[in-house]
């Protein structure tokens, strides 16, 4: 099983579409396509009304899924001098099933060349179906318009829906640094972070004993005074629990320390030598 999470600049899950792309493609006989492109060609038109012509034909197979994205460019030249920037060639790209696209570009004379681009998403497709593309264009009267270059490209693509999950905090223990030596008063800071922003509640113990409870997320920070406990191993917990979602995530941390709050003292063992 697939689980996608997508965090924010701030590092909270969020609610999101995904798309992924197949870049396996094959043609009819089973090769693989990365991508299709035509020879330089003139396409003229004939009579006095508006010509179609074919430019290229492209045919893909589903292999993965229902769904594919189609990317076209055509690098157009004009070479009669008809155009005046108001007529432009009509470049379509049409399928055997309800994908269509058009797009046009102008073109201010013999001399001008221009690109046209546009992408088509088609979905409903059928896994296993061929479906031909064909790329056309629609020119003006007494035009004859050059294809210079003309590719035209397909992914497979699919969607997933990722719904956001609820993380536990995060609970980073300052000070005192693990197993470290202490004693007297001594300061406790900690640090909580929920990657969802959940609001949650702090509790602080040393040993089986609380020092802090219910703490607020601006409540870092305590003052322990060692000598209310004899001297030797202990242990810092600090437990942070959402308390406002229905998961009720805890996160513990815990740091041992060492109190020492005996001062050393020495022994004089004289002897008397007569």
């Amino acid at each position: 099983m697939w689980q996608f999470f997508c965090i924010d600049e701030d590092g909270d899950v969020m609610d999101n579409n995904v798309s992924f792309h197949f870049m396996e493609l094959t043609d009819s006989n089973g090769r693989e396509i990365g991508y299709f492109q035509t020879d330089t060609k003139s396409i003229p038109t004939i009579g006095i009304t508006p010509s179609n012509r074919d430019i290229l034909q492209t045919e893909y197979t589903m292999k993965n899924t229902t769904e594919i994205e189609i990317m076209v460019s055509v690098y157009i030249q004009s070479t009669s001098g008809a155009q005046d920037g108001t007529n432009s060639p009509i470049i379509k790209l049409v399928s055997n099933d309800t994908c269509e696209r058009t797009m046009q570009r102008s073109l201010s004379g013999a001399i001008d060349v221009g690109t046209v681009k546009f992408y088509l998403s088609c979905d409903g497709l059928t896994v296993g179906n061929n479906y031909l593309f064909n790329l056309t264009s629609e020119i003006s009267a007494g035009e004859t318009l050059n294809i210079l270059n003309a590719t035209v490209s397909g992914i497979e693509t699919f969607h997933l829906s990722v719904e956001s999950s609820n993380i536990p905090p995060i609970v980073a223990i300052n000070e005192p640094v693990e197993d470290a030596t202490v004693n007297g008063v001594i300061t406790i800071s900690w640090m909580t972070t929920d990657p969802n922003g959940d609001a949650f509640a702090t509790n602080v113990s040393i040993d089986n004993t609380f020092i802090g409870l219910n703490l607020n997320e601006l409540n870092t920070t305590l003052q322990l005074d060692t000598s209310n406990f004899p001297d030797g191993n202990h242990f810092i917990n600090i437990t942070s629990c959402e308390n406002l979602t229905a998961e009720r995530f805890c996160t513990t941390n815990i740091h041992n320390i060492s109190i020492d709050n005996t001062p050393p003292y020495f022994i004089n063992n004289e002897t008397n030598i007569t």
